[in-house]
């Protein structure tokens, strides 16, 4: 462990000589470094495989980060881990920043509404809360739809 957290303060240090073509650290041991679910490399920490960037920023801040806390990579390129090029975010404040990751990964249900069976409904005196049981789904999609074509 005393060798590879020594490699691990070096590229923290900024030493990307040893970042290949790839941008993969090839100091660090090649069974340490595997890909997870995102191409992010990793290294073996007490016996768990952790995200590099999180740990290098763990190591940097003297702590462990919260599950709250993301690593951001200031370049985009997920593999230069160089802690001038990291810094700390919550969730939502990367969300803000960026609000196109995880788009595509997002599950959205889409309802389709008759307009004048949404018109009977309200006319009957139905409230949107009602109408939204009956199509199974929240309030705020009756309400939007209401709008959209607007009925009262």
């Amino acid at each position: 462990m005393m060798i590879q957290r020594a490699k691990m303060i070096k590229l923290m240090q900024g030493d990307v000589d040893s970042l290949n073509a790839k941008g993969y650290n090839d100091s660090l041991p090649v069974d340490t470094e595997s890909k997870m679910n995102s191409n992010y490399p990793t290294v073996q920490v007490d016996g768990k495989q952790v995200r590099e960037h999180r740990h290098i920023m763990e190591i940097h801040l003297g702590r462990k980060l919260n599950s709250n806390e993301l690593v951001h990579h200031k370049n985009h390129n997920k593999h230069d881990n160089r802690i001038e090029n990291l810094e700390v975010v919550t969730r939502s404040e990367h969300k803000k920043l960026y609000p196109e990751i995880g788009e595509e990964t997002r599950i959205k249900k889409v309802f389709f509404f008759d307009v004048d069976e949404l018109k009977a409904h309200r006319k009957s005196g139905l409230s949107t809360y009602k109408i939204a049981k009956i199509y199974g789904c929240n309030q705020t999609t009756i309400f939007r739809e209401l709008k959209k074509n607007g009925i009262k």
